[in-house]
């Protein structure tokens, strides 16, 4: 469930501020999702003050097994 919510916050144009990003990886941290941080901090992108995951055909949504390239979309 934690994974839907960083996926639906990053996934979209508009993106978090850097100040809702910061709370964001406090927050795991603070509850030990050091594996959680890793995967979001390889994936986002920033574009001024907005951190977002980029939009792509080849990225699937998060699967409770981590980040996962779906080999079915092309």
């Amino acid at each position: 469930m934690l994974k839907e919510l960083i996926n639906k916050l990053l996934d979209n144009a508009d993106g978090i501020s850097s100040e809702a990003y910061g709370a964001l990886l406090d927050y795991l941290a603070s509850i030990g999702e050091y594996d959680l941080i890793a995967e979001v901090n390889n994936r986002v992108e920033c574009a001024g003050d907005q951190y977002y995951f980029p939009l792509g055909p080849e990225w699937s949504p998060l699967y409770p097994g981590g980040w996962n390239q779906d080999p079915t979309r092309a």
